[in-house]
Protein backbone atom coordinates (compact mmCIF):
# COMPACT_ATOMS: atom_id res chain seq x y z
CA UNK A 1 0.00 0.00 0.00
CA UNK A 2 1.46 3.57 -0.84
CA UNK A 3 2.38 5.87 1.95
CA UNK A 4 -0.29 8.91 1.59
CA UNK A 5 2.01 12.15 0.50
CA UNK A 6 1.82 14.57 3.72
CA UNK A 7 2.03 17.31 1.21
CA UNK A 8 0.62 16.97 -2.06
CA UNK A 9 1.02 18.75 -5.08
CA UNK A 10 -1.66 21.09 -6.15
CA UNK A 11 -2.19 22.87 -9.22
CA UNK A 12 -4.24 25.94 -10.00
CA UNK A 13 -4.87 28.08 -12.83
CA UNK A 14 -3.72 31.75 -12.92
CA UNK A 15 -4.42 34.49 -15.07
CA UNK A 16 -1.45 35.87 -15.91
CA UNK A 17 -0.22 39.55 -15.17
CA UNK A 18 -0.60 41.62 -18.02
CA UNK A 19 -2.78 39.71 -20.31
CA UNK A 20 -6.81 39.92 -20.68
CA UNK A 21 -7.03 36.20 -19.53
CA UNK A 22 -4.44 34.22 -20.53
CA UNK A 23 -3.86 31.73 -17.80
CA UNK A 24 -1.05 29.45 -16.79
CA UNK A 25 -0.74 26.28 -14.69
CA UNK A 26 1.23 26.77 -11.70
CA UNK A 27 1.82 23.80 -9.28
CA UNK A 28 3.21 24.26 -6.17
CA UNK A 29 3.06 21.91 -2.53
CA UNK A 30 0.33 22.68 -1.00
CA UNK A 31 1.87 24.01 2.31
CA UNK A 32 3.34 26.77 -0.08
CA UNK A 33 -0.33 27.60 -1.39
CA UNK A 34 -1.16 28.13 2.16
CA UNK A 35 1.89 29.95 3.18
CA UNK A 36 1.31 32.02 0.14
CA UNK A 37 -2.38 32.46 1.15
CA UNK A 38 -1.11 33.91 4.90
CA UNK A 39 1.14 36.26 3.42
CA UNK A 40 -1.08 37.96 0.81
CA UNK A 41 -3.66 38.50 4.03
CA UNK A 42 -1.21 40.08 6.22
CA UNK A 43 -0.30 42.03 3.23
CA UNK A 44 -3.94 43.19 2.36
CA UNK A 45 -4.04 44.09 6.66
CA UNK A 46 -1.08 46.07 6.43
CA UNK A 47 -3.05 48.22 3.64
CA UNK A 48 -6.08 48.37 4.71
CA UNK A 49 -4.82 49.62 8.22
CA UNK A 50 -2.82 52.11 6.24
CA UNK A 51 -5.94 53.15 4.76
CA UNK A 52 -6.61 56.06 6.76
CA UNK A 53 -3.11 57.58 7.18
CA UNK A 54 -1.59 61.08 6.07
CA UNK A 55 -0.32 61.15 2.44
CA UNK A 56 2.31 63.06 1.04
CA UNK A 57 3.06 66.13 1.56
CA UNK A 58 0.40 68.94 -0.07
CA UNK A 59 -2.84 66.11 -0.31
CA UNK A 60 -5.66 66.54 2.38
CA UNK A 61 -5.25 64.97 5.55
CA UNK A 62 -1.52 65.25 5.41
CA UNK A 63 0.49 66.23 8.16
CA UNK A 64 1.94 69.11 7.84
CA UNK A 65 0.06 69.28 4.26
CA UNK A 66 -0.67 72.42 2.67
CA UNK A 67 -3.86 71.59 1.20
Amino acid sequence: MAAVDADPMVCKKITETGTLGRKKKLCMPASEWEENRKNARGVMGRINAGAGAAGPVGTPGAAGGGG
